[in-house]
Protein backbone atom coordinates (compact mmCIF):
# COMPACT_ATOMS: atom_id res chain seq x y z
CA UNK A 1 0.00 0.00 0.00
CA UNK A 2 1.02 3.63 -0.30
CA UNK A 3 1.21 4.02 3.48
CA UNK A 4 3.75 1.17 3.57
CA UNK A 5 5.74 2.92 0.85
CA UNK A 6 5.63 6.18 2.81
CA UNK A 7 6.86 4.36 5.94
CA UNK A 8 9.63 2.60 4.04
CA UNK A 9 10.90 5.88 2.60
CA UNK A 10 10.89 7.41 6.10
CA UNK A 11 12.82 4.47 7.55
CA UNK A 12 15.39 4.90 4.78
CA UNK A 13 15.70 8.62 5.54
CA UNK A 14 14.13 9.61 2.21
CA UNK A 15 11.72 12.16 3.67
CA UNK A 16 11.20 14.06 0.42
CA UNK A 17 9.98 10.82 -1.16
CA UNK A 18 7.68 10.24 1.84
CA UNK A 19 6.22 13.71 1.39
CA UNK A 20 5.68 13.08 -2.34
CA UNK A 21 3.84 9.83 -1.62
CA UNK A 22 1.77 11.57 1.06
CA UNK A 23 0.68 14.28 -1.39
CA UNK A 24 -0.85 11.57 -3.59
CA UNK A 25 -3.41 10.70 -0.93
CA UNK A 26 -6.80 12.32 -1.53
CA UNK A 27 -8.10 11.70 2.01
CA UNK A 28 -5.29 10.42 4.20
CA UNK A 29 -6.51 8.54 7.27
CA UNK A 30 -5.16 8.49 10.82
CA UNK A 31 -2.61 5.77 10.03
CA UNK A 32 -1.25 7.65 7.02
CA UNK A 33 -0.97 10.97 8.88
CA UNK A 34 0.69 9.26 11.84
CA UNK A 35 3.13 7.36 9.61
CA UNK A 36 4.21 10.61 8.00
CA UNK A 37 4.52 12.50 11.30
CA UNK A 38 6.47 9.69 12.99
CA UNK A 39 8.84 9.52 10.01
CA UNK A 40 9.37 13.26 10.00
CA UNK A 41 10.23 13.35 13.70
CA UNK A 42 12.51 10.32 13.46
CA UNK A 43 14.40 12.07 10.68
CA UNK A 44 14.84 15.39 12.48
CA UNK A 45 12.15 17.28 10.56
CA UNK A 46 10.23 18.39 13.65
CA UNK A 47 8.94 21.69 12.26
CA UNK A 48 7.38 19.97 9.25
CA UNK A 49 5.94 17.33 11.59
CA UNK A 50 4.26 20.05 13.68
CA UNK A 51 2.89 21.66 10.54
CA UNK A 52 1.47 18.32 9.37
CA UNK A 53 0.03 17.71 12.84
CA UNK A 54 -1.82 21.04 12.67
CA UNK A 55 -3.13 20.10 9.20
CA UNK A 56 -4.27 16.75 10.56
CA UNK A 57 -6.22 18.44 13.37
CA UNK A 58 -7.76 20.99 10.97
CA UNK A 59 -9.01 18.09 8.84
CA UNK A 60 -10.66 16.57 11.93
CA UNK A 61 -8.48 13.46 11.90
CA UNK A 62 -8.04 12.27 15.49
CA UNK A 63 -4.43 11.64 16.46
CA UNK A 64 -3.55 8.43 18.26
CA UNK A 65 -1.00 7.72 20.98
CA UNK A 66 1.80 7.30 18.42
CA UNK A 67 0.98 10.67 16.86
CA UNK A 68 1.04 12.38 20.26
CA UNK A 69 4.22 10.62 21.24
CA UNK A 70 6.01 11.86 18.12
CA UNK A 71 4.63 15.39 18.37
CA UNK A 72 5.62 15.69 22.02
CA UNK A 73 9.10 14.48 21.09
CA UNK A 74 9.19 17.12 18.33
CA UNK A 75 8.19 19.86 20.78
CA UNK A 76 10.86 18.69 23.18
CA UNK A 77 13.53 18.70 20.46
CA UNK A 78 12.55 22.21 19.41
CA UNK A 79 12.27 23.40 23.03
CA UNK A 80 8.68 24.45 22.31
CA UNK A 81 7.39 24.38 25.86
CA UNK A 82 4.07 26.10 25.19
CA UNK A 83 3.12 23.80 22.29
CA UNK A 84 4.16 20.83 24.41
CA UNK A 85 1.82 22.00 27.18
CA UNK A 86 -1.03 22.38 24.70
CA UNK A 87 -0.47 18.89 23.36
CA UNK A 88 -0.21 17.54 26.92
CA UNK A 89 -3.62 19.11 27.62
CA UNK A 90 -5.00 17.51 24.46
CA UNK A 91 -3.72 14.10 25.56
CA UNK A 92 -5.39 14.60 28.96
CA UNK A 93 -8.64 15.52 27.20
CA UNK A 94 -8.47 12.45 24.99
CA UNK A 95 -7.92 10.15 27.98
CA UNK A 96 -10.93 11.76 29.67
CA UNK A 97 -13.04 11.39 26.50
CA UNK A 98 -12.04 7.77 26.02
CA UNK A 99 -12.93 7.03 29.64
CA UNK A 100 -16.31 8.79 29.43
CA UNK A 101 -17.25 7.00 26.20
CA UNK A 102 -16.39 3.46 27.20
CA UNK A 103 -13.01 3.13 25.49
CA UNK A 104 -11.10 1.95 28.54
CA UNK A 105 -8.37 0.11 26.68
CA UNK A 106 -7.68 3.14 24.48
CA UNK A 107 -7.56 5.45 27.50
CA UNK A 108 -5.14 3.11 29.24
CA UNK A 109 -2.95 2.79 26.13
CA UNK A 110 -2.72 6.57 25.77
CA UNK A 111 -1.98 6.94 29.49
CA UNK A 112 0.79 4.33 29.25
CA UNK A 113 2.25 6.10 26.23
CA UNK A 114 2.18 9.36 28.18
CA UNK A 115 4.07 7.72 31.05
CA UNK A 116 6.59 6.16 28.64
CA UNK A 117 7.41 9.68 27.49
CA UNK A 118 7.97 10.79 31.07
CA UNK A 119 4.93 13.09 31.13
CA UNK A 120 3.40 13.71 34.54
CA UNK A 121 -0.33 13.00 34.65
CA UNK A 122 -2.46 15.46 36.58
CA UNK A 123 -5.32 14.61 38.94
CA UNK A 124 -7.93 14.75 36.16
CA UNK A 125 -5.88 12.35 34.04
CA UNK A 126 -5.49 9.94 36.93
CA UNK A 127 -9.20 9.99 37.79
CA UNK A 128 -10.02 9.55 34.10
CA UNK A 129 -7.73 6.57 33.62
CA UNK A 130 -8.99 4.96 36.85
CA UNK A 131 -12.57 5.49 35.63
CA UNK A 132 -11.61 3.94 32.30
CA UNK A 133 -10.19 0.90 34.12
CA UNK A 134 -13.39 0.73 36.15
CA UNK A 135 -15.65 0.88 33.08
CA UNK A 136 -13.58 -1.69 31.16
CA UNK A 137 -13.17 -4.05 34.12
CA UNK A 138 -9.39 -3.63 34.14
CA UNK A 139 -8.90 -4.42 37.81
CA UNK A 140 -5.19 -5.24 37.79
CA UNK A 141 -4.31 -2.16 35.74
CA UNK A 142 -6.44 0.08 37.95
CA UNK A 143 -4.78 -1.31 41.08
CA UNK A 144 -1.33 -0.70 39.59
CA UNK A 145 -2.17 2.90 38.72
CA UNK A 146 -3.69 3.52 42.16
CA UNK A 147 -0.59 2.09 43.84
CA UNK A 148 1.67 4.24 41.67
CA UNK A 149 -0.22 7.36 42.74
CA UNK A 150 0.43 6.45 46.36
CA UNK A 151 4.16 6.02 45.66
CA UNK A 152 4.54 9.20 43.61
CA UNK A 153 5.83 12.11 45.68
CA UNK A 154 4.37 14.80 43.40
CA UNK A 155 0.82 13.41 43.36
CA UNK A 156 -1.35 12.81 46.39
CA UNK A 157 -4.31 10.44 46.53
CA UNK A 158 -7.63 12.29 46.55
CA UNK A 159 -11.15 11.23 47.45
CA UNK A 160 -11.87 10.91 43.72
CA UNK A 161 -9.02 8.41 43.32
CA UNK A 162 -10.34 6.42 46.27
CA UNK A 163 -13.91 6.56 44.91
CA UNK A 164 -12.77 5.15 41.57
CA UNK A 165 -10.89 2.33 43.29
CA UNK A 166 -13.77 1.50 45.63
CA UNK A 167 -16.06 1.28 42.61
CA UNK A 168 -13.56 -0.85 40.67
CA UNK A 169 -13.03 -3.24 43.59
CA UNK A 170 -16.77 -3.42 44.27
CA UNK A 171 -17.55 -4.31 40.65
CA UNK A 172 -14.90 -7.03 40.81
CA UNK A 173 -16.55 -8.49 43.93
CA UNK A 174 -13.64 -7.58 46.18
CA UNK A 175 -15.84 -5.96 48.79
CA UNK A 176 -13.51 -6.35 51.78
CA UNK A 177 -10.76 -4.45 49.96
CA UNK A 178 -13.27 -1.79 48.92
CA UNK A 179 -14.37 -1.44 52.54
CA UNK A 180 -10.75 -1.13 53.68
CA UNK A 181 -10.23 1.75 51.24
CA UNK A 182 -13.38 3.45 52.49
CA UNK A 183 -12.04 3.18 56.03
CA UNK A 184 -8.69 4.63 54.94
CA UNK A 185 -10.46 7.70 53.60
CA UNK A 186 -12.56 8.05 56.78
CA UNK A 187 -9.56 7.54 59.08
CA UNK A 188 -6.41 8.70 57.27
Amino acid sequence: SQTSLLTMYSKCGLIDNSLRVFKQFVNPNQVTWTSLIVGLVQNGREEIALSKFRQMIRRSINPNSFTFSSILRACSSLAMLEQGKQIHATVNSMIYSYAQNGFGHEALALYNRMEDLGLEPNDVTLVSVLSACNNAGLLQEGCQIFASIGRNQSTKLTRDHYACMVNLLGRAGRLQEAEMLINQVKNP
